[in-house]
């Protein structure tokens, strides 16, 4: 959303994020996710939250619904999904964390959904200032 560049596979955005020294902003969602899509057009989209994402973080967007097949015939869908549980203990969408560019720490998060903007941007900041 929003022309934010991002991915959809973590381990190509771990490289571009060691590449930039940036943390990766994970995005757990779902294309069938309406809470999702809220908080695009609601909190993405502020002129306090959307420079950030753009500037500061490598994006990653994990669709746990994608019916994609990759990887031996399996489901992009269902990668993700267990990628989500087994290393965030995630699965809910929308889900937010925020890592170290090497994708091994946790910085902030995960989040769930909350429209609170000024939250979200001390989210995002906490992430941000976590990196050296």
């Amino acid at each position: 959303p929003h022309q934010l560049q991002g991915h959809f596979d973590f381990e190509e955005a771990v490289e571009d994020a060691k590449a930039q020294n940036k943390p990766i902003f994970v995005d757990v969602t779902g294309h069938a996710c309406n809470n999702c899509r809220e908080m695009e057009t609601k909190v993405w989209s502020n002129d306090l939250v959307l420079p950030k994402l753009k500037e500061e973080f490598v994006i990653c967007a994990l669709y746990v619904d994608d019916n994609t097949k990759v990887k031996g015939g399996k489901r992009l869908g269902s990668i993700n999904s267990k990628l989500a549980r087994d290393r965030w203990d995630v699965n809910a969408q929308p889900a937010y964390i925020i890592l170290s560019p090497d994708g091994e720490t946790v910085l902030a998060g995960p989040r769930g959904y909350n429209t609170n903007i000024k939250a979200f941007v001390e989210f995002l900041d906490k992430g941000k200032n976590a990196v050296k």
